[in-house]
C-alpha cells in the first residue's frame, strides 16, 4: 500500500486536473485508459483498482474501492 505522504505529493501537481480512478487498471481496457489519460493535460489517474497490486504504476493500486484515501471526481 502506498503511503499517505506518497500520495500527498502525488496528488500535488494535479490540484487543477480532472482526477480519475479506473477500475480494473491492470487489464487490456484499462491499459488502453491510462495511455489515453497520460496523453491529455486536464485530467490524471490520481489511483487505479485492480486484484493485481503490483503492475507498477506511478500511481497507487489498490485491491478495493474501500482501501482507495485518494478523491476522484
Amino acid at each position: 500500500m502506498v503511503s499517505d505522504g506518497i500520495a500527498a505529493y502525488y496528488m500535488k501537481g494535479m490540484k487543477n486536473m480532472i482526477q480519475i480512478a479506473v477500475s480494473g487498471v491492470s487489464g487490456h481496457m484499462g491499459r488502453t485508459l491510462v495511455s489515453s489519460i497520460a496523453d491529455r493535460s486536464d485530467c490524471a489517474i490520481c489511483c487505479g483498482i485492480d486484484i493485481r497490486t503490483d503492475a507498477g504504476y506511478i500511481f497507487p493500486v489498490y485491491d478495493s474501492p474501500s482501501k482507495m484515501i485518494e478523491k476522484p471526481d
